[in-house]
């Protein structure tokens, strides 16, 4: 059972590789987030919040989980309303 499960994960693996070069990507186009998608820090935080001050031609956008974190982001910070997407939502596909 482990092996055939294997066996998927390793063909959709190469189907997913393969699509990546097929499929069209934009070239100025940024996307951060955690590796649990629940928090809003380190590495990716400080690259994400250095592209969005520095660098202006870049479509950046930071993806998360946590609505309270969102919630938090959004009525603090105004410049980041936009930018922050929430996985759980239609915008993140």
């Amino acid at each position: 059972m482990n092996f055939i499960k294997g066996l998927i994960r390793y063909f959709l693996w190469i189907l997913l590789f393969i699509l990546s070069y097929i499929i069209p990507k934009k070239k100025w186009l940024y996307v951060f987030g955690w590796i649990n998608w629940k928090t809003f820090s380190w590495n990716s935080k400080a690259m994400f919040l250095y592209f969005l001050f520095n660098d202006r031609n870049k479509e950046i956008y930071y993806h998360i989980r946590n609505k309270k974190v969102i919630d938090y982001l959004n009525n603090n910070f105004s410049f980041l309303k936009w930018k922050i997407i929430n996985i759980n939502s239609l915008k993140w596909f």
